[in-house]
């Protein structure tokens, strides 16, 4: 029976946390529980123990007896986010380059060449070689922090409007990074994570200097 709570609950955040990084919850939306039941079909226990979870994450903001919302944000957050995004994709890659495993190579190699399910999708892709790479660093707490990170950033850019790039763009940006963590460079892999994120120039103010990118 427990086992039976905890993949409803499993559900309910994952249903709840996709609603709100595509925007079908958009930020300072209320959550009452009987609408999200209905809405979403999911059962009051799961969603309470979901939305403790989004709240850790802070997707969703606790106002005591007012209730649940969607949590909201602006401008400066969204910068203060990416120059995170930059220094830790950086971190990230660089100690994937000296630590990843065999099968750690075999993952991204798949991803790269469309052998992943989803990889084929930019949305997916870009998703899945995130994760590899921050898996590929072994270090657990950085995984989880770039883990909260990127669904943040995509749930912004959602907001935005921004066009992704296209997914061959993203492709030879994503794979210079994997060359590098192949070729067990750090620095090279660091600097090709860290150009990644600032790719599309969304924010030509963040606080990184040319130099540091290699």
């Amino acid at each position: 029976m427990a086992e039976k709570g905890m993949r409803q609950s499993e559900h309910a955040y994952a249903v709840l946390k996709r609603a709100i990084l595509t925007l079908d919850l958009p930020p300072g939306e209320p959550l009452s529980d009987s609408v999200l039941v209905e809405r979403y079909g999911v059962g009051r226990t799961p969603l309470r123990e979901a939305l403790q979870r989004l709240v850790a994450e802070e997707l969703v903001v606790a106002h005591g007896r007012r209730g649940m919302v969607v949590s909201s944000f602006g401008a400066g957050d969204i910068q203060a986010l990416f120059e995170l995004r930059v220094q830790l994709d950086g971190f990230a890659a660089g100690l994937a380059a000296q630590r990843a495993t065999e099968e750690d190579i075999a993952r991204l190699d798949a991803i790269c060449e469309g052998r992943e399910p989803g990889s084929d999708d930019p949305v997916l892709f870009d998703e899945l070689l995130h994760d590899a790479i921050a898996r590929a660093s072994h270090n657990q707490y950085l995984m989880t922090t770039l883990r909260r990170l990127y669904d943040l950033s995509v749930r912004m850019l959602n907001l935005l409007q921004f066009e992704r790039e296209p997914l061959e763009q993203m492709h030879r940006e994503h794979e210079a990074v994997v060359d590098a963590i192949k070729a067990r460079d750090p620095k090279r892999a660091s600097a090709s994570a860290r150009r990644h994120v600032m790719a599309r120039n969304w924010f030509p103010t963040l606080a990184v200097e040319d130099d540091d990118l290699g």
